[in-house]
């Protein structure tokens, strides 16, 4: 009895030594268990690259919000966070800022000549308003003579806003047209004059309490911001 244990013992260890080596010879014949394939890459990024221009700069920081805070200021905050979240989805952005201690023409002139170099095809210049306290709404800013790309740009990054906030939509669903004597025109000519599609965005008036939800929750805002934008493109 102990002899046939001891046999099979020894089958046993043979058997698993023949495995393994059948184990080795089909891995090095190419017919052993399927190779595990390897992480995907990220996916390219969207053809239409996506220029974002914090309105007013160090100087002149435009309105202030309920909280006392510039447009300047928190722009310069929140659309870096903006094009992170484009990124993310895999859309191209840059941010662009206005430069201090010249002329608003030549402002408008050096976004413009940056955003050609770097290859932008929409843009969207970031303000908020700011009037009696009271007034409150949406109003994204196109000329008269612009691309029907930029009245759609303006229209979905509105929509969007509204969708999240419940702001009033100013002007027609959102976009209002403007002309050449028109605040905010001047960045908007420039622009359009590289061939950009662009809307110079009045994502709500700050001095208003109901715009409080805008400035409050940061991580919503730029979600939305974001949202639109590639509603957009």
């Amino acid at each position: 009895m102990r002899r046939c244990c001891e046999i099979l013992t020894e089958l046993e260890e043979d058997v698993k030594k023949l495995n393994e080596k059948i184990e080795a010879f089909k891995l090095e014949m190419g017919c052993g268990e399927p190779v595990e394939p390897p992480e995907p890459v990220e996916p390219p990024l969207n053809e239409t690259k996506i220029g974002i221009v914090v309105g007013h700069n160090s100087g002149d920081q435009g309105a202030d919000n309920i909280y006392g805070e510039s447009e300047f200021e928190f722009h310069s905050r929140t659309m870096p966070i903006v094009r992170e979240k484009l990124l993310e989805r895999g859309y191209d952005a840059e941010v662009f800022y206005r430069p201090s201690g010249v002329s608003y023409d030549d402002q408008c002139e050096q976004i413009a000549n940056d955003m050609d170099a770097a290859n932008i095809k929409i843009a969207y210049c970031i303000h908020f308003n700011s009037y009696d306290g009271s007034t409150n709404g949406i109003e994204n800013l196109v000329m008269n003579n612009c691309t029907v790309k930029s009245t759609t740009m303006a229209k979905q990054l509105a929509d969007e806003l509204h969708s999240v906030y419940g702001y009033n939509l100013r002007g027609e669903d959102g976009a209002k047209t403007i002309s050449r004597s028109d605040n905010g025109a001047g960045m908007l000519i420039s622009i359009q004059n590289k061939g950009i599609d662009c809307t110079l965005v009045e994502h709500c008036f700050g001095d208003a309490p109901t715009s409080r939800r805008t400035f409050d929750d940061e991580n919503v805002f730029t979600a939305a911001v974001a949202n639109g934008m590639i509603r957009g493109t």
